[in-house]
């Protein structure tokens, strides 16, 4: 049986719009409460829920776009690795030295094209905060890249592919939160 039916069914709770909701089924209870919340704040009575659902667009959109600077600076990462590699550079060196390559774009993507309304910090704080967390996200790229090598047996242009997702994630996740977080 459907969460929404006509009217003339009875125990169910009245929503808008002349349809009824059975309270038995979980789906459609939630949706009614997302429901509920969205007129409320559509009728200005429920303030946090327009503030979550702004914050919720904001970190989508910083998601997005960070996620667009870094495929750039992942393209230089990746393209210098295996060039290195190619040229008899130990993969470990190769890995450390593209990885700084791409970081450089990535600041400056991140700095003045994704967060550049959001920098409350000194160039020189800022900066610093940036690459220490690119550092740490270098780190964790090396230990991600020789356990995929030396343990899953991944060739390095392989290996690449899981240890970049979760740099990204590490990445971002840290930057926004400590060096471009969103004003109150």
């Amino acid at each position: 049986m459907s969460a929404i039916e006509p009217i003339a069914s009875s125990g169910r709770l009245p929503a808008r719009g002349g349809l009824r909701l059975k309270f038995s089924d979980g789906a459609a209870a939630l949706a009614m409460a997302v429901r509920s919340s969205a007129w409320r704040t559509e009728r200005g009575t429920n303030p946090a829920a327009g503030a979550r659902a702004a914050a919720i667009r904001l970190f989508a959109s910083d998601l997005v776009l960070y996620g667009l600077c870094s495929a750039a600076a992942l393209a230089v990462d990746w393209s210098l690795l295996i060039l290195f590699v190619k040229a008899g550079v130990n993969y470990l060196a190769a890995a450390a030295l593209s990885f700084l390559a791409g970081m450089v774009l990535a600041y400056f993507g991140s700095a003045f094209l994704i967060f550049r309304a959001r920098r409350g910090r000194n160039f020189s704080t800022e900066i610093f905060g940036f690459f220490a967390i690119g550092f740490a996200g270098l780190a964790l790229n090396q230990v991600l890249i020789f356990l995929f090598v030396h343990f899953g047996g991944l060739e390095v242009a392989l290996a690449k592919a899981p240890t970049a997702a979760l740099v990204f994630l590490f990445n971002f996740l840290l930057r926004r939160a400590l060096l471009f977080a969103p004003r109150p």
